[in-house]
C-alpha cells in the first residue's frame, strides 16, 4: 500500500465527481450540447483511470509497481481530461484554448502507455 497515492487517487476522484455533478446540473445551461458531451467524456476518463490509480496504490506493494506507472495515469488524467475540460468551457469563459487541442490525444497516449507498462509488470510476476 502507498498511501501518498491513495490520497492523490481520493483527491482525484472527489475533484472528478465535483467536476461531473458540475456538468449534470450548471454547465447544461450554459455550453452547448456537443460541448457537455466532451465534457462528460473527460469525467469519465477522469474517474475511471483515478480509480485505477486508486487500486494500484492500495496493491502498491503486493504488485511491486514504480511510481512511473502511477504518474503516467495521473499525467493521463491532466492532459486528456483537464485539457477537454477547458475545451468545452472556452466559449463560456471567453478565451480561444484551441492551442490545447494536440494535448488531448498525448493524454490518451499517456493512458495506452501506462496500461502497456502495468500489462509488462503484471507479466513479470
Amino acid at each position: 500500500m502507498n498511501k501518498k497515492v491513495i490520497l492523490i487517487a481520493v483527491g482525484l476522484i472527489i475533484l472528478g465527481i465535483i467536476l461531473d455533478a458540475f456538468s449534470a446540473h450548471a454547465l447544461k445551461k450554459l455550453i452547448s450540447f456537443e460541448q457537455l458531451q466532451s465534457f462528460k467524456v473527460g469525467t469519465k476518463y477522469h474517474l475511471f483511470h483515478s480509480l485505477a490509480v486508486l487500486i494500484l496504490g492500495v496493491n502498491y506493494s503486493k504488485l511491486n509497481l514504480s511510481l512511473t506507472i502511477i504518474a503516467l495515469f495521473i499525467s493521463g488524467i491532466i492532459c486528456f481530461s483537464f485539457s477537454i475540460y477547458f475545451l468545452s468551457i472556452q466559449d463560456l469563459i471567453g478565451v480561444n484554448l484551441n492551442f490545447l487541442g494536440p494535448v488531448t490525444p498525448i493524454g490518451g497516449i499517456l493512458f495506452i502507455f501506462a496500461w502497456i507498462c502495468f500489462l509488462q509488470r503484471l507479466n513479470k510476476m
